[in-house]
């Protein structure tokens, strides 16, 4: 047990470090990392800020079930990453494939994982944070507009790091492959030649331009290419991950837990993240 504790925690500090994003790794197309580990402790990390979450409704809740609401968002914080990265991979998957990417589908899920990986340990690190605002204070709407500040700043944390790795992917050039010649097909010494009669004007005719000479094959695109051609894709996968990752955050609320409303798992759809967070802000100066 200790032994996969530490594993774990090394192989977070070198994703945290850049170490297993290196482009002797990418340019492979392999991604060394352990997924299923990754998942786990994607889990832990991800319940220590679900915990500062639903603290507040602990300490300012008024009903008698409210620890319920620290139990559900310890559960439903690491579920929101999940649920979202099983939604958006297959998209970015079939993205980056179409425009030459050497990763495959179990790579690209784990290079994801990664990704969600620093996100949530960055909100894990800003728990304190959150349980110190919670404890010292009673307004609703600025714990709320706090939480999703935390998760903004740290979403595009973790985008960051899964740029900069799908940049490396699409601009570093393939490995080239090894070529071997058999000894039997090794090419013979040159016979001498005799000198050759000077060219005639038929040869010299016969030299010129050909106009049914086939068109050379289309060339590979430059690096600048590849790389406005991986921003391209990155940034519309983006806006996928975004939109999916608010609205299913919606959709598993609530996280925090109202103080005049009684502990419920999941609440009735209604509204939209945007007009909660507006309304949110309205209520601020109240």
């Amino acid at each position: 047990m200790k032994t996969y504790l530490f594993e774990g925690l090394r192989e977070i500090d070198e994703i945290l470090r850049g170490e297993r994003t290196r482009p002797a790794s990418l340019v492979s197309g392999n991604i060394d990392v352990s997924g299923r580990r990754l998942i786990v402790f994607g889990f832990a990390l991800g319940g220590l800020y679900g915990a500062s979450m639903g603290l507040y409704s602990v300490v300012n809740g008024a009903t008698y079930d409210a620890w319920l609401q620290l139990v559900s968002s310890m559960l439903k914080v690491p579920l929101l990453f999940l649920l979202t990265l099983l939604v958006t991979c297959p998209s970015l998957y079939v993205f980056s494939a179409l425009v030459g990417s050497r990763l495959r589908f179990a790579s690209t899920m784990r290079l994801l994982l990664m990704a969600i990986i620093v996100d949530l340990a960055l909100l894990a690190s800003l728990g304190p944070v959150t349980a110190f605002f919670t404890v010292c204070t009673t307004s609703y709407p600025f714990v709320k507009l706090l939480n999703v500040a935390f998760f903004a700043v740290s979403g595009l944390v973790g985008l960051k790091v899964l740029s900069r790795a799908l940049d490396m992917v699409f601009t570093l050039p393939a490995p080239p492959l090894p070529v071997l010649t058999p000894a039997s097909e090794a090419t013979p010494p040159e016979a001498p030649t005799e000198p050759k009669a000077p060219p005639t004007v038929l040869d010299v005719l016969a030299s010129g331009p050909n106009p049914f000479t086939p068109r050379p094959l289309a060339r590979d695109p430059s690096p600048d290419e590849a790389d406005r051609t991986a921003r391209w894709v990155f940034s519309l996968w983006t806006f996928t991950f975004g939109v999916v990752g608010a609205q299913m955050g919606w959709v598993l609320r609530p996280f925090i837990g109202a103080p005049d409303r009684p502990f419920e798992w999941f609440r009735p759809r209604e509204s939209n993240i945007l007009e909660a967070i507006f309304q949110a802000v309205r209520d601020l100066g109240t």
